[in-house]
């Protein structure tokens, strides 16, 4: 269990950018987006940590939640600046038939970012 006070964020409406009020990212290791806006705290928020590697590098790793569709976009800005070489998604992007996050698997063109879903596995485990 997450146990951040949202205050400690200090980031006036990142409740926009949670998927839920009580997992929140911990300040102390959170990924800060490059933003073109310095006057918008709200633009360099993402739900995200590092996370520490097996060999001690504390950014081997990041954990994000589930892009929604207003965070998408912060979604494959935080990969591209992060120079994440891989994204694993482990989520159901339906639970009881309601949407709840966008499929990261597909070939789109993302800005300047051509995106291509080299390979998707399916395992439907419920353990």
């Amino acid at each position: 269990m997450n146990f951040v006070d949202p205050k400690e964020l200090d980031i006036p409406s990142h409740g926009t950018k949670n998927r839920y009020k009580t997992i929140l990212p911990n300040p102390h290791s959170r990924v800060v987006l490059r933003s073109k806006s310095s006057n918008d705290p709200l633009s360099s928020y993402i739900n995200a940590n590092y996370i520490r590697g097996y060999l001690g590098d504390e950014r081997a790793f990041i954990a994000t939640q589930g892009p929604m569709v207003n965070t998408v976009n912060d979604f494959w800005l935080m990969a591209w600046q992060e120079a994440a070489p891989v994204i694993v998604m482990i989520t159901k992007l339906k639970e009881k038939n309601e949407r709840r996050c966008v499929s990261l698997c597909f070939v789109q063109n993302h800005r300047e970012i051509k995106l291509t879903c080299s390979r998707r596995l399916h395992h439907n485990r419920s353990d």
